[in-house]
């Protein structure tokens, strides 16, 4: 990314589960590179507290077939390292 001129002051290293160090930012998308293989179910406190999602980032709003809105939990399975923890982020705007 930084052969492309992009700012090395927005990587981030660290966990995307236990700090969401870009709250409150909004950006077009964003790249993450996950530990392949690794359980993250040791980060699953700061996503869940028992079945009920308290990181707003885990919550989705999804619509029917007929349009009725519904928040629903957006949580992947903790064996699913490949969705998850980051051992770093890069993002732009």
């Amino acid at each position: 990314m930084m052969i492309k001129g992009n700012d090395p002051g927005n990587i981030r290293n660290g966990s995307t589960l236990a700090t969401d160090e870009f709250a409150g930012m909004h950006f077009d998308y964003m790249l993450s590179n996950p530990p392949y293989g690794k359980s993250w179910s040791s980060e699953l406190r700061y996503i869940k507290d028992g079945k009920e999602v308290i990181d707003p980032r885990f919550k989705v709003k999804l619509k029917d077939y007929w349009g009725k809105e519904e928040e629903v939990d957006a949580t992947p399975r903790s064996s699913d390292s490949t969705s998850c923890s980051s051992s770093w982020r890069w993002w732009t705007r």
